[in-house]
C-alpha cells in the first residue's frame, strides 16, 4: 500500500488524503485498493483537491470539508491518518 505523498504534513492534509481515497473507493470501483492504479488516482485527487482548496477562504473550505463528512460520514482524525501512514510503511518496508 502507498504511502501519503511526502507534502502530507497537517492534519487538513491527513483529511484531504483520506477524503481523496475514499472519493477514489466510491467513483473507480474497478481500481484495487491493492493495485498502483488506486494509489495514482488517489495522488492525483489529493493534488487537485489540495490546490484548489488552497486558494479558498477558510469558510469555504469549512463548507466543502462539512460536505464531504454528509456524504462519507465521519472523517479520520490526523492522529489516525498518522497511525494509518506508519502502518503503511511498516507493510511497505516487509
Amino acid at each position: 500500500m502507498a504511502e501519503p505523498p511526502r507534502r502530507v504534513k497537517t492534519p487538513r492534509d491527513a483529511r484531504l488524503w483520506e477524503m481523496a481515497k475514499r472519493i477514489v473507493k466510491d467513483e473507480y470501483r474497478e481500481a484495487k485498493e491493492d493495485s498502483e492504479q488506486f494509489w495514482s488516482i488517489v495522488s492525483r485527487v489529493f493534488t487537485r483537491m489540495k490546490l484548489r482548496l488552497g486558494g479558498l477562504s477558510e469558510k469555504k473550505v469549512e463548507k466543502i470539508v462539512e460536505e464531504l463528512r454528509e456524504k462519507y460520514g465521519r472523517l479520520p482524525t490526523a492522529e489516525k491518518a498518522e497511525k494509518l501512514k506508519e502502518k503503511a510503511m511498516k507493510a511497505e518496508r516487509d
